[in-house]
């Protein structure tokens, strides 16, 4: 079934925040464990910018699109003003406020050259500070709102850790052509060793949290919205399978032969492929297809 143009809208622009997020996240987390490796510094300055433009963009043009929903008077609900002052009081506005800051505070976090000392503590906290506005964003809207404060814990947990990873990967792909083999090898270390931490976090939040939204494992196969999980879980398991290819099999080959860094590039392409997909999954269950619909 076709969708109406402003849910369209809507699904694009709500896609566009979460790829744009996900780019400020790990771009961020990406400079802080690169920071001695100057090689990567030009390209991962201009991809978080990158993110971040389109990420403030999106979220602007998200609200208006919400504006004119709620509106409904066609493309000039747009900048119909009383409805927008409505939503800016609302659980809507409240995630704009919570993203806009996060993304600010990335902007100014990108000003900072390569820290060090107190410096590089300062930045970090501030990255945290930013990812939890960010995070916390996603968790004030949705059909996870009416859910207890711990469940959307869980939710900002899970979508940080997702966002982290995935939007690393570009620039764990462009290391691949631009950093010699040991300063290769040791970003992929360090990288695998954050990401393979929060892989208990991140399955644990999203097993809880898919079982609190559907109500039974039944709902898993028996609903659109439970089918759509499946098939996000089921893609999330090969992703974490090649994240494993990565850690076991071409890094340890890395360290002994430069050869393996095309066979390390080519599985980090197929992660990144992974992550978009999932990336769009996860836009359309959280956006046009609720628990609600099921």
């Amino acid at each position: 079934m076709a969708l109406p143009p402003w849910e369209l809208l809507s699904l694009l622009t709500r896609l566009m925040t979460y790829l744009a997020v996900a780019a400020v996240v790990g771009g961020g987390f990406i400079a802080l464990i690169s920071r001695d490796l100057t090689q990567l510094q030009q390209a991962t300055r201009r991809y978080s910018l990158l993110g971040l433009s389109l990420a403030l963009l999106a979220t602007t043009a998200g609200f208006f699109i919400q504006v004119a929903l709620f509106a409904e008077r066609g493309i000039s609900g747009l900048w119909h003003w009383g409805t927008a002052g409505i939503l800016w009081n609302t659980s809507v506005g409240t995630s704009m406020q919570l993203r806009l800051a996060g993304l600010l505070l990335a902007l100014a976090l990108c000003r900072v050259r390569v820290p060090a000392g107190n410096s590089l503590l300062a930045v970090s906290l501030g990255y945290g500070l930013m990812v939890l506005l960010l995070s916390s964003s996603f968790a004030v809207v949705g059909h996870t709102v009416q859910l207890p404060g711990l469940v959307r814990v869980l939710l900002a947990v899970h979508l940080v850790f997702v966002a982290g990873w995935i939007g690393s990967l570009w620039l764990l792909l462009r290391a691949c052509s631009v950093l010699p083999p040991q300063a290769l090898l040791m970003l992929m270390y360090r990288f695998s060793r954050w990401a393979m931490s929060c892989v208990p976090l991140l399955g644990l939040a999203g097993v809880v949290l898919a079982y609190l939204l559907l109500g039974s494992v039944e709902a898993l196969v028996t609903t659109s919205y439970g089918q759509l999980l499946l098939v996000k879980l089921m893609l999330f398991m090969l992703l974490l399978t090649l994240a494993a290819v990565n850690k076991y099999r071409w890094l340890p080959a890395l360290e002994h032969s430069t050869e393996a860094a095309p066979l390390l590039a080519r599985s980090v392409r197929w992660e990144l492929w992974l992550g978009l997909v999932v990336l769009g999954l996860t836009a359309l269950l959280s956006g046009l297809l609720g628990p609600e619909l099921m």
